[in-house]
């Protein structure tokens, strides 16, 4: 950890502050029904280093190319989906940061997804966190030079690719009423597609129509 930042943090913290930054960071999105912490993590660049290293293990390991055939019997049956590719778009790992032996923090992976997860969110809280607790501007939350500009031009490119944005849609189960809806939100205004719900799609014959509500 960054001691000085955390220093810094901890002496100018009030409650009153704290609750200011809840109702900046949900204002004009649905309520955030989940616990925010009071703080972000100031990691130090040894931290960051060991971060991205256990990352690319992993990476490395997914991008095996029997990868497949030596997780196809993890997989039951009747979860198998046809025309999947080869590797998933995105990677989501949560790290446990974890005093070892010697006291040194290191991550110590707790879960992975494969899909995104809170991508939009993420750089929306950073922001709320600078502008409430007037954080140092040189703090950000991307990794190998990105901003926040280029973050979402990467992100776009990925999500929509060549297609038009109209033509690409977030979609999940009930999705305003999700716990994470904020995050629909604030990655369909970042990439200018549509937030679907399930039901919002209809199916006639082998071609599905949408209702996009925004």
């Amino acid at each position: 950890m960054i001691n000085k930042f955390r220093t810094a943090f901890n002496a100018s913290f009030s409650q009153e502050k704290y609750k200011s930054f809840l109702k900046q960071l949900g204002e004009g999105y649905p309520e955030i029904t989940f616990r925010v912490a009071e703080s972000p993590i100031f990691i130090s660049e040894e931290l960051k280093q060991k971060l991205i290293a256990a990352g690319d293990e992993i990476i490395a390991l997914i991008k095996q190319t029997d990868f497949k055939e030596l997780t196809k019997n993890a997989i039951p049956k009747n979860w198998e989906v046809p025309n999947e590719n080869d590797h998933p778009h995105f990677l989501t790992f949560d790290f446990g940061l974890c005093k070892d032996e010697t006291g040194e923090i290191s991550p110590m992976l707790i879960e992975m997804q494969g899909f995104p997860s809170l991508y939009g969110f993420q750089s929306h809280l950073a922001n709320e966190y600078k502008a409430a607790y007037n954080l140092n501007p040189e703090l950000t939350p991307f990794f190998n030079g990105l901003t926040e500009d280029t973050y979402f031009e990467l992100l776009k490119k990925v999500i929509v690719g060549e297609h038009q944005p109209r033509e690409v849609v977030l979609m999940d189960i009930d999705a305003l009423n999700q716990k994470t809806a904020i995050d629909f939100f604030v990655t369909a205004n970042k990439i200018g597609v549509k937030i679907l719900s399930l039901e919002d799609i209809t199916k006639e014959g082998k071609l599905l129509f949408l209702y996009a509500r925004r």
